[in-house]
Formats: structure tokens, sequence, C-alpha cells
């Protein structure tokens, strides 16, 4: 099954509009992705966003709606756009990520809060990707439909989260996060935070955590992306992309995402939590 027609044909028309350039897939000599890679992040995808969930699943953490597995061409997108500086893979991206918040949301106006950076990642890349994504994901919704709030900010210094398991990560991320002053009481409905990629779960718990000490109701977290860990042996269905040795395969459940993986080895799927609201209009919220 592929993306919807109407994704199709968006990514198609807004990729004859940019400036001549490379793939950042594949280097090809179109910008910002080739027709290939196209084809292929497509078949890399979930049939449509499913609720995912890491395992161990850190306490708080609200549901999560992803589009697909983290790896081949999305992963290169992801990478491309917040660490090499192609903030022309919004126009690729940003449809997706509105795929997860839409099929997350619940009816009404929601309000979308981005996983806040790191001062260091901050400075490094000069702004704040994940919520200029957010952004133009609200712009390509109907009107009225989304709104973004940067209302979160790091408190403190924290350690590359890189090559950290999940007890460090938590612990590296305890009490991390806070409201900024100016949206304190502010964000009176529920909201829906959005990240690129979830791992481990734990910069999205502390982030929910954050928010509910200021009264904030969070009703789920949409991603383009959940980590696939290593380690299970690939057979039978799941997405097209991603199938040599030592990666998982996704397998769909009643809406949800779940990986046979081999003993000692985590999984994206089957389980998650269901303390943060409702999910959105096709989704069910897995236990934790």
């Amino acid at each position: 099954m592929g993306r919807p027609l109407a994704l199709r044909v968006l990514a198609a028309s807004l990729l004859d509009l940019v400036l001549p350039g490379t793939c950042a897939a594949c280097d090809a000599p179109r910008a910002p992705l080739c027709a290939g890679c196209l084809e292929a992040l497509y078949a890399g995808l979930f049939p449509r966003p499913h609720l995912v969930a890491p395992d161990p699943c850190p306490p708080g953490l609200p549901p999560v709606t992803s589009c697909g597995p983290y790896g081949g061409v999305l992963k290169a997108l992801v990478t491309a756009y917040k660490d090499q500086d192609r903030r022309d893979l919004g126009v690729v991206l940003a449809p997706l990520l509105l795929e997860a918040i839409e099929s997350a949301a619940p009816a009404g106006s929601v309000t979308l809060v981005p996983a806040p950076s790191s001062r260091a990642a901050t400075r490094r890349r000069g702004d704040a990707p994940i919520s200029e994504l957010g952004r133009r994901s609200v712009h390509l919704a109907d009107p009225g439909r989304f709104s973004l709030a940067p209302a979160l900010a790091p408190v403190r210094r924290l350690a590359d989260q890189a090559g950290l398991g999940h007890a460090a990560r938590a612990a590296n991320l305890s009490g991390a996060y806070a409201v900024r002053s100016r949206w304190r009481g502010r964000l009176t409905e529920g909201v829906l935070l959005v990240d690129d990629v979830v791992t481990t779960g734990a910069t999205l718990a502390e982030a929910a955590r954050a928010l509910r000490a200021d009264g904030v109701l969070v009703l789920g977290v949409a991603t383009l992306a959940a980590t696939r860990r290593r380690g299970s042996r690939p057979e039978g269905s799941g997405p097209r992309s991603g199938q040599g040795n030592g990666h998982p395969v996704f397998r769909h459940d009643r809406e949800q995402t779940t990986v046979e993986a081999e003993p000692e080895q985590s999984r994206i799927g089957g389980g998650a939590t269901g303390d943060m609201g409702p999910p959105g209009p096709t989704s069910t919220i897995p236990n934790c």
C-alpha cells in the first residue's frame, strides 16, 4: 500500500519547483529528492501512521504516532534536514509529519508543541529545525486546525544523547525541560507534542512531564519516525525498505505496529502508555 495520492502529487509538484541541486539521499542531480528516492521513501513508510512504543517504555510517555521506521531514505532525509542544513527537505517532510499529526490529534483545534533542542544543538544549527517543520505542517493543514507553541526549553545543560541507552537517556533528561515563562498558564487546551524521531522515548516523556507540571493536558505525540532496534531476523511483512540483516520487521495489528525481536532485544510497537488523553480517531492506545 502506498501513500495517499494527494501526498504523492503534492510532493512531486514541489520537487519540480525547486532549484537544481542534489538529492539528499543519494546525491543524484535532483533536489531535494530524486524520483527513485521519493519512491523508496514511500515504500519504506507504514501504510498509514501507526501507534508505536519503545520497549522498555518510559513512565509518562504519551501515545506516539509515527509515519515509519527510522531507516533508509527517511533516516537520510531527517539527518540531512536537521544536521546538514538541508531545510529544503521541509517540502517533503512537513506533509509526512502532518499525516502523523492528523492521525494522532482529536477533532477540533489543537496546539502543537515541538520537542525542544539542547542549547548546544540550537547554536550549532543556527535555528530550531523541529519548530520550523512544525510550522510548515501547520501551514499545510486546514486553517485553524493546528497552531504552534514552542513552549518548552531546556533548563540545564544536557549531555549528548547519541550512544546513550534507555537508563542513561532517562537520567540525562530528568528534570531537563520547563515551560517558557511567556507560555505558562496559556496552554489551556490539550496539546500534541511533535518531534522527528522517537528512540527510547526519554525526551518525549520528559517533555510531557514538563507540560503536565504546568497543568497542560498532553494528548499524544506525533513523529516522523520510530527507531528500529537491531537484532531481530527480517521476515514476512512490513515496509519494503530496510530488509537487510539485523533489522526488525514491522507488523501491523489493529492500527498498532509490532516488531518481532529475538530475546533480550528491544522492539517498536505492541505496548505503550495509556494515561494521556484520547488518541486520533483511528487509533487505539497501547499499554506500556
